[in-house]
């Protein structure tokens, strides 16, 4: 039976009178809110069994109860390894594009993704909802848009002598970026026909999710035209009673004179988002994210056949967890009896309960100790050991989480680990596959939605210009071509860049979503070290090292990496030269030729680039510097001197570059630069830069 209440004498339609549309609406939600509570029949009940047996729960019990309530805490050791195995995995899916001028932006959102991650917490959360998963068998995650401001007072100014503090009011946002937490299973209620929530024919028309908040924080989140577009929240009011409501019964378990429940409701069929709290509705619009989907991922343990809700561990677990308390509690009884003996007494002994109590020290008069006779007991039977191990190997089979072994060797313990976890890979599997992917399906169309719009506008002289998010990461530098490629150089340190909208926005309509074959599990440490040691030591390596296909400073941080020592404090220093800007060594280079023209003996410009070093060998091929060193052969042995030792300094520093261009790579020559002319080849201008054509051809 629906428990559906219609107050029609409620106080509270004397000063809160909504349109006929607005009262439509707050009956019409309240009524499915209802049919979603019933439909959920007593899995709430079943849900605080689960947490109760996880807990390792034990009933209260008196004084005088002798009796043990121990509960050996198998269960929350099954749930605890199993969790410390799976958020140790590589689930999260990527994203891939649907055609080639998507593709970088399918690496932009990757990082995107990462860095609203990192600064939401995502593995805290995630940790929370698989953890759900585990011991509830369902857990369900939020995705959304979170604007978390407050107004804060900043002390402005301090008068000293009168002890007089200013202060001046400041908004600031403590969080204000996507955003994905876990959601309490019990605050979530879901269209009772549904067996997905976005997947599927079954997939839910509508789901509610519930907030109980203090009045004072409902009247702080809930202001202005975003989220109190009717200006209707000034009518909620907190208290417990139900002649004062019309539909709404406050829930038990709440402080009914100081909070209020808030019920967000989402539609599909039709597009709805209507926020209504203590019979007031607040908010009754379309849903405001673009992928229209209700923003709600969801997660398994152990799903039931054509059903929402799965089963956990410790339902699982239920029997054979039962029987384990049972069998401790009375053989810890048992050696209650033994020390606190029962005793068989002679009817002629007058003995008062108080004296049967054992006490040090303590003296029992008795006409004879012949009358008194302790009960005593047989020890236990070991098969009952026997049959509590194989109880625990039953538990162990049915969740496929193994009991820890030692090992004598790192070997062994990867071998063992690795059984382990292949009985856990379904989990894994199914989790990556169903709540994971989820997440990301709405992650990435709201980082489009949200990250396309401006954060601020940035006044540039008398133009607006659009100021767009910056995420940071780390030990990745990430550039744009001008063909719209991006380019990502792995360096260390933290980099920022701005996100603009054609960066994110795809051609295609949306993104793919790819997860690998199977979840990676991390071998130990000890394992991986060694593994790597190894491999350095292969003579393929070295031998792909001495022909140029590895770089040998790579495999050296890899390898200091691995066993734990930061590569960075291992590297030389390099001597760095002033920061030159490119267009004044080019003018430098054209004052030089001047000089040695002047026949002086100009030697080696410090640091010069390649480019530099290029003005001077163009001037070399033109006719003005030929027509000189006919008439003055020293010219061209001045000049030769000149470049020859820009050319030994650039191969000592590796290669200079010029703007843009990777140390080592070639330059273009310049117009008009052609072979080396007959008396110039072989000389010393030819040997300081090989390659290079010096002089026009045909010149002796």
């Amino acid at each position: 039976m629906i428990d559906f209440r219609d107050n029609r004498k409620a106080k509270i339609n004397i000063i809160y009178k909504p349109s006929d549309a607005i009262k439509g609406t707050r009956k019409q939600i309240y009524k499915r809110f209802a049919e979603m509570k019933n439909g959920r029949g007593a899995i709430e009940a079943d849900w605080d069994k689960w947490e109760k047996q996880y807990e390792a729960w034990r009933p209260a019990r008196s004084a005088d109860d002798w009796q043990s309530n121990i509960t050996p805490p198998f269960t929350t050791a099954i749930v605890e390894r199993a969790l410390a195995e799976i958020v140790d995995q590589t689930i999260q899916p990527k994203i891939v594009a649907r055609g080639p001028e998507d593709k970088p932006r399918s690496q932009v959102l990757t990082y995107i993704k990462d860095y609203t991650w990192e600064i939401g917490d995502g593995d805290l959360e995630l940790y929370a909802s698989i953890k759900q998963a585990l011991i509830l068998g369902k857990t369900v995650w939020q995705e959304d848009y979170w604007e978390d401001k407050r107004m804060v007072k900043v002390l402005t100014k301090f008068d000293l002598e009168k002890g007089i503090e200013t202060y001046k009011e400041k908004d600031i946002h403590d969080f204000n970026d996507v955003y994905g937490e876990c959601v309490n299973l019990r605050n979530f209620y879901l269209d009772p026909m549904a067996r997905t929530i976005n997947r599927g024919r079954f997939k839910a028309n509508d789901c509610i999710r519930r907030y109980i908040m203090n009045i004072d924080t409902f009247r702080e989140t809930f202001q202005g035209k975003i989220w109190n577009p009717l200006d209707a929240a000034k009518y909620v009011k907190a208290g417990g009673d139900l002649n004062y409501y019309q539909f709404y019964k406050p829930p038990e378990g709440i402080d009914k004179d100081n909070e209020v429940e808030v019920i967000f409701y989402w539609g599909r069929r039709p597009d709805k988002l209507i926020i209504m709290a203590n019979d007031v509705v607040i908010r009754s619009g379309p849903n405001p994210y673009n992928h229209k989907q209700l923003p709600f991922a969801e997660g398994s343990d152990v799903p039931r056949l054509n059903k929402w809700s799965a089963r956990g561990e410790p339902e699982l677990l239920q029997s054979i967890q039962d029987e384990l308390t049972t069998l401790k509690r009375m053989r810890v009884d048992r050696q209650h009896m033994d020390l606190w003996k029962l005793f068989m007494v002679n009817e002629s002994e007058a003995l008062d309960d108080e004296e049967a109590i054992i006490a040090p020290s303590r003296f029992i008069r008795v006409r004879d100790t012949n009358n008194i006779v302790p009960l005593e007991y047989r020890d236990i039977n070991p098969s009952a050991y026997k049959e509590e191990e194989l109880l625990r190997k039953d538990g162990r089979e049915v969740t496929g989480v193994e009991s820890p072994q030692p090992a004598g060797t790192a070997t062994e313990a990867a071998i063992f680990k690795e059984s382990t976890m292949k009985s856990l890979r379904m989990k894994i599997w199914l989790l990556s596959r169903e709540l994971l992917t989820g997440i990301i399906r709405l992650r990435v169309p709201n980082i489009v939605q949200f990250y396309s719009t401006p954060r601020v506008e940035k006044v540039v002289g008398e133009k607006k210009m659009a100021k767009y998010r910056t995420i940071r990461t780390t030990d990745m530098a990430l550039e744009f071509t001008r063909e719209g490629g991006m380019v990502e150089k792995k360096k260390k340190g933290e980099y920022f860049f701005e996100v603009s909208p054609e960066m994110i926005t795809p051609q295609y309509g949306g993104f793919d979503y790819k997860l690998s074959a199977e979840p990676t599990f991390p071998i130990s440490k000890p394992l991986q070290q060694q593994k790597v040691n190894e491999l350095m030591q292969h003579p393929v390596i070295a031998g792909a090292v001495e022909a140029g296909h590895y770089d040998l400073g790579k495999l050296a941080d890899a390898m200091l990496e691995i066993n734990d020592f930061d590569s960075e404090e291992f590297k030389a220093i390099e001597e760095e030269g002033p920061l030159i800007d490119e267009t004044q060594l080019l003018e430098l280079a054209n004052r030089e030729n001047e000089m040695i023209l002047g026949g002086q003996r100009v030697p080696p410009t410090p640091y010069a680039n390649r480019g530099h070093s290029d003005v001077h060998l163009a001037y070399m091929s033109s006719e003005d510097f030929i027509g000189k060193i006919k008439e003055s052969p020293e010219l061209l042995q001045n000049m030769v001197y000149h470049i020859m030792g820009e050319g030994k300094a650039q191969e000592m520093r590796g290669g200079a570059t010029e703007l843009g261009q990777p140390p080592g790579g070639a330059t273009g020559r310049l117009p008009g630069a052609g072979t080396a002319p007959p008396g110039v080849e072989a000389s010393e201008a030819q040997a300081a830069m090989p390659g290079r054509a010096v002089g026009p051809t045909g010149v002796a």
